[in-house]
C-alpha cells in the first residue's frame, strides 16, 4: 500500500514540473540572432526586452527568443539601446512614425545586423535584417 505522504508527494512533484514546462522558453516560436555592424564595441546593450549586455565588434548573440518580433515597412522596429565609446546611443526606429506599416510577427528566424547611424552629430543605433 502506498503511503498518502508519498502521493502527496508526487503529486507535488508531478504539478511542479507541469508549472517548469508551461513557463518555459520553448513556447517562444521567434529566435533572432544579432551582429554588431557598427565597427565599434557595444556596451549595456538592449534591444526590445532583452539585456544583452557587451557586444563585441562583428560579434553575434545567441539566438534570442521572443514571443513576438515587431516590424515597420520591412525593417526590424524593436528599441535598442546602448553606449559606444562611453557615450550613450539613441534608437533609429524613433524616426518609423507613420505607423500604417507596422506588423509583428509571432514564428520565424531571423538574423539582424546592428548598425550605426549618425546624424546631427548623435549616434543611432539601427537594426537591419542580413
Amino acid at each position: 500500500m502506498i503511503k498518502k505522504r508519498t502521493l502527496n508527494e508526487l503529486a507535488f512533484i508531478v504539478i511542479l514540473t507541469f508549472l517548469i514546462q508551461s513557463c518555459s522558453k520553448s513556447d517562444y516560436k521567434v529566435k533572432v540572432k544579432y551582429t554588431n555592424a557598427t565597427g565599434s564595441k557595444i556596451e549595456g546593450l538592449k534591444i526590445g526586452d532583452h539585456r544583452i549586455g557587451k557586444l563585441g565588434i562583428d560579434e553575434e548573440t545567441k539566438n534570442i527568443p521572443y514571443q513576438e518580433f515587431r516590424f515597420d515597412s520591412g525593417l526590424p522596429d524593436e528599441p535598442i539601446v546602448g553606449k559606444i565609446d562611453g557615450e550613450k546611443t539613441l534608437d533609429y526606429s524613433t524616426f518609423y512614425n507613420c505607423g500604417t506599416q507596422k506588423y509583428a510577427v509571432s514564428e520565424g528566424s531571423f538574423e539582424i545586423e546592428i548598425k550605426k547611424v549618425e546624424i546631427d552629430d548623435k549616434t543611432y543605433l539601427l537594426l537591419n535584417l542580413k
